[in-house]
């Protein structure tokens, strides 16, 4: 084999293992959500398919934090996907007390960093009846 072939096989498998990488991690990139008007102030708004076995694991994680839960499946609520600018599922954000968003989620949702960005909400809220 050339050297240009040794090279291209190195790429490819450099793209594979970023590939096999950024699933494992379960971050793929989605534009800013428009969760305005939701009602959510604090807590979480979650966009689901009910054929997405993703979003279960998502509900659970959100569920488990203790927020307001907004959960807007696709089979009940398609013109919420398009209004607000959801193109995949599931995505999951975090609204802090005024109403913006602290943390937006693609895809698998990474619990450190879904505990970090409900404590920082935490930290300014108590929930009602307390």
């Amino acid at each position: 084999m050339t050297t240009e072939g040794w090279a291209l096989v190195g790429l490819l498998g450099l793209g594979l293992a970023a590939l096999v990488l950024g699933r494992q991690l379960g971050r793929r990139d989605h534009a800013a959500v428009n969760v305005a008007g939701l009602g959510m102030s604090p807590g979480i708004v979650l966009f689901t398919s009910d054929a997405c076995p993703d979003c279960l694991v998502a509900l659970d994680s959100a569920e488990r934090t203790g927020l307001p839960l907004r959960r807007i499946r696709h089979e009940t609520e398609p013109d919420q996907f398009t209004s607000r600018g959801v193109t995949g599922v599931p995505v999951l954000v975090v609204v802090d007390r005024a109403g913006e968003p602290v943390a937006q989620f693609s895809g698998k949702v990474p619990p450190q960093r879904l505990q970090r960005a409900v404590q920082r909400v935490l930290l300014d809220w108590t929930p009602a009846g307390s």
